[in-house]
């Protein structure tokens, strides 16, 4: 494969960039590993792998910079009450009053299973 069919292959099964910072690195990958021969077992094996460890290491300093912001009382930790204020600002706005209910219902139940026993909230 060439860089470009790889970043289209990437993108196909959901590996995809968000921002035009994430898609130059992913084109400089893509071309690096297009260089050595990019054949299926190149893609499926090194391709995939790394292309996935580059944006979630590209994404974690915005998720982190959010997790510090949305933890009010700067425990390291998120507590329900934060959580939610996270959900109603990014999600319940433009729901109606039974879609926020299910929203919310089902947000509770993955908090719980997300905790950790013994602690209070969710670490990063």
């Amino acid at each position: 494969l060439s860089g470009k069919a790889m970043r289209k292959a990437l993108e196909e099964i959901g590996i995809q960039p968000k921002n035009n910072n994430e898609r130059k690195e992913l084109k400089v990958l893509c071309e690096e590993i297009g260089v050595v021969g990019g054949d299926f077992f190149t893609f499926c094996f090194e391709a995939v792998s790394r292309a996935r460890s580059l944006l979630r290491a590209s994404r974690e300093v915005a998720m982190r910079q959010d997790f510090i912001f949305y933890d009010a009382d700067k425990s390291g930790r998120l507590d329900d009450e934060e959580c939610v204020r996270i959900l109603s600002k990014t999600y319940l706005w433009n729901l109606d009053s039974e879609g926020q209910a299910r929203m919310k219902k089902q947000f509770e139940r993955v908090l719980r299973d997300l905790e950790e026993p013994g602690k209070d909230g969710i670490d990063f």
